[in-house]
């Protein structure tokens, strides 16, 4: 359960331990949690990037070159749903890098 003082506290007047406790009550019920393989949507492909929505207010990046074939053509485009593992989640940093390869190791 939220705690509603957390969730009615500024971000920036949350220590490290609050912030994590406030961003794993918030996330348990979407299951997108530290150290899982969570279900993006790849919302834009970037020169080294491909960009995924994981549900989150941050946008997560996984590098193009696990998102590539044999022959190192995108093996993806905009639109198309993808497990990605999230492997931590940073108060100070809101770009949050996934990988594919990670989340397809720990699905097998």
């Amino acid at each position: 359960m939220i705690d509603q003082n957390l969730l009615d506290t500024p971000l920036d007047q949350l220590d490290a331990s609050s912030f994590k406790s406030l961003q794993d009550d918030l996330m348990e019920g979407r299951g997108v949690r530290e150290g899982s393989v969570v279900k993006g949507t790849v919302t834009r492909l970037m020169e080294d990037w491909v960009v995924v929505d994981i549900g989150w207010k941050a946008e997560g990046y996984v590098s193009r070159d696990e998102l590539t074939d044999a022959e190192g053509a995108l093996d993806i485009q905009v639109g198309d749903t993808v497990d990605v593992y999230l492997p931590t989640m940073k108060e100070d940093d809101p770009a949050l890098i996934l990988s594919k390869e990670r989340a397809d190791l720990m699905k097998a």
